[in-house]
């Protein structure tokens, strides 16, 4: 449904879009170091993706780490795009992490 709002017999200069949900999953692996998972959070932050919920595991073995991030992300309804653009720059941030050797979309 738009939204149209009228102050004082006046249209507003621009009219609210329609925006919808989505979420996306990223799994991250790397090799385990100090700072890791801030870093990769740091990633995200900047793209002003929402994180609602993590899941970080290391393997003491192999020097492992595997983190699970599920993302939340509102952007226009009109944009017909399964990739939008602050989730692409998530992944490619997160790749340019030392440490990190690989990040992929999983099923939700």
């Amino acid at each position: 449904a738009k939204l149209l709002t009228q102050f004082a017999g006046h249209a507003p200069s621009h009219q609210p879009q329609e925006t919808t949900d989505c979420f996306y999953s990223l799994a991250v692996y790397g090799r385990d170091r100090d700072g890791l998972l801030r870093d990769i959070m740091a990633a995200v932050a900047v793209t002003s993706i929402s994180v609602v919920a993590v899941n970080a595991d290391t393997d003491p073995r192999s020097g492992g780490a595997a983190i699970a991030l599920k993302l939340h992300i509102t952007v226009p309804f009109t944009n017909s795009s399964t990739d939008p653009a602050p989730l692409l720059r998530a992944e490619a941030d997160i790749r340019a992490i030392a440490g990190v050797v690989d990040v992929q979309r999983t099923s939700q």
